[in-house]
């Protein structure tokens, strides 16, 4: 701690301050009117600052030293749970910021019978100094003995929240939360659970029933999203390559939504599937035609059956085996075993990478295949793990891969081979045609 963090910390209360450091946080002292922390990062991770109104912080003093009530984080979600059944997760709108959630929410009727026994008995979930610069929406189960509350934060909620990126001097933002309250409940995790089921069914019936779009903020589990890499040793051409208008926004739609793994990937498979039935048919004529072409073909039933077979076997191929064909047939081989030899891929690709149950890649062994089988096992394992609803009966051993996930976030090397996959296809068409 430096000389100056000390001396900001002794103008508080010092106890106070070193309990919230004990929860994972850097303090930072005063800024206008609020005291400054940070959560601790590594070394990959942005610091984000977190600004507690400094006429609220003696409420926070109230639980840590009084109460002896520490919050804990939400796992996943920027958030807190406390031991009294509180469960309190910041919630953001696409586009709108929070200055204008007033007036977003002032049209939404509420019933009469809404105030519950938490909140008339001073369990007050509101925000900053009790009186929030937002409408605060409150609902209750039908007994009052669950509360919903969407307000602005509370002192723990803005400082679990999100934060914004430095210098310090720019933590002062609206912070908007979504609060739980579940009396009876003491342990984090129950809490953390059922919180999380409540908050979901109330944001999808708030869009669905009246319009109005509110999303959890997510923390970031995996590594730093990695943007395109610039490549000034590739001179400017006049094009030559030929592609359709589709493969053209496919692959626009691809490289856009970079930092959103699970839709990058499946608009890249996508771009595999449209030439599918293109390479199938390919090696189903390149097969008939080396049989014809056989010098012992003698135009027999035997030799006529094979054929038959070739056809009837192309009918039927699987998506898997179309994949399999594709990437064999189409994509080169040394590109895929350049792309494998990357020093900085780890073990991401191995049966202890962080991404379970779409089967291992061993480019220096063939034991599983050829390189390209285990390239397209992969990819489509991990489709599947992607689109197939999880209570399909065929994919009940994989969980439904979710974009907020922390495999999701860890996909960054799966990406960057689809997007090789779909260059290399790509090249190949113009080839053929």
């Amino acid at each position: 701690m430096t000389e100056q963090q000390q001396e900001n910390r002794d103008a508080f209360n010092e106890e106070a301050i070193a309990k919230i450091c004990e929860l994972g946080f850097d303090f930072h002292g005063p800024h206008d009117e609020n005291l400054v922390f940070s959560e601790n990062a590594d070394q990959h991770t942005p610091v984000r600052f977190v600004g507690i109104r400094i006429e609220d912080f003696p409420s926070i003093e109230e639980s840590l030293l009084r109460e002896g009530e520490a919050p804990k984080s939400l796992e996943s979600r920027y958030g807190c749970t406390t031991r009294n059944g509180m469960f309190e997760m910041e919630v953001g709108a696409p586009g709108r910021p929070a200055l204008i959630f007033d007036r977003v929410l002032r049209p939404i009727s509420l019933d009469s019978k809404s105030e519950c026994s938490n909140h008339l008995t001073g369990f007050s979930m509101g925000g900053p100094s009790g009186e929030g610069s937002m409408r605060r929406i409150h609902v209750t189960n039908s007994d009052r003995s669950i509360c919903v509350e969407l307000s602005d934060a509370s002192p723990f909620g803005s400082l679990f929240s999100r934060g914004l990126l430095g210098p310090p001097r720019t933590v002062t933002r609206n912070v908007v939360t979504l609060k739980v309250c579940v009396p009876g409940l003491s342990f984090h995790s129950e809490i953390e659970k059922i919180g999380i089921s409540i908050a979901d069914a109330f944001l999808y019936e708030l869009a669905v029933r009246n319009g109005v779009t509110f999303l959890p903020r997510y923390r970031r589990l995996g590594p730093p999203v990695k943007r395109p890499q610039y490549r000034m040793d590739a001179p400017l051409r006049f094009p030559v390559t030929k592609i359709e208008p589709e493969i053209a926004h496919l692959f626009q739609s691809a490289i856009s939504d970079f930092t959103n793994h699970l839709t990058s990937f499946l608009y890249y498979y996508q771009i595999l599937e449209f030439y599918f039935p293109y390479a199938v048919r390919k090696t189903a004529i390149r097969r008939v035609r080396a049989e014809l072409n056989d010098p012992m073909f003698t135009n027999q039933d035997s030799e006529l059956l094979k054929i038959v077979n070739i056809a009837e076997s192309t009918a039927r191929s699987s998506e898997l085996d179309q994949i399999s064909t594709l990437i064999e047939e189409w994509v080169r081989s040394e590109k895929l075993s350049e792309y494998f030899a990357q020093p900085e891929l780890g073990k991401h690709f191995a049966s202890s990478g962080p991404i379970k149950g779409v089967g291992e890649i061993n480019h220096r062994s063939e034991k599983s295949g050829s390189l390209a089988s285990q390239v397209s096992n992969r990819i489509y394992k991990l489709r599947n793990r992607i689109v197939h609803a999880k209570d399909d009966p065929k994919y009940a051993d994989t969980k439904v891969l979710l974009s907020s996930s922390r495999e999701a976030q860890f996909m960054g090397p799966d990406v960057d081979l689809a997007k090789l996959l779909a260059q290399e296809v790509i090249l190949t068409a113009q080839m053929q045609a």
